[in-house]
């Protein structure tokens, strides 16, 4: 389970917006015309992406081309999550640092 903390928005210049997202710890929302996405800090750390793919997934996943989290018109938020786990199922709920996820095989 992830609580997301308050989405805080993205400004300046696309290479502003690129430097400003962290993998590991910001998730991503992006909104543009009538669609939208969103992706979860874990997902570029499980996957190896850096902030290019991040942001180009995030594109993608909102039915959108890959660049458009740079035009004029999309709105670009980040967020953090907390991130909790039972250790086994009905088993005890501790908090996991998603930073620190294993990675996908692909």
């Amino acid at each position: 389970m992830s609580i997301l903390s308050e989405p805080e928005p993205i400004l300046g210049s696309p290479e502003e917006r690129r430097s400003a997202v962290s993998i590991g710890r910001d998730g991503l929302i992006i909104e543009s015309g009538r669609s939208s996405g969103l992706l979860l800090p874990i997902v570029p750390v499980e996957y190896g992406w850096d902030v290019n793919e991040f942001l180009s997934q995030l594109c993608y996943k909102a039915g959108l081309e890959e660049g458009a989290w740079a035009g004029s018109d999309a709105r670009l938020y980040r967020f953090e999550t907390q991130v909790f786990a039972e250790s086994s199922p009905g088993g005890p709920v501790t908090e996991r640092d998603p930073s620190k996820a294993p990675r996908r095989k692909e």
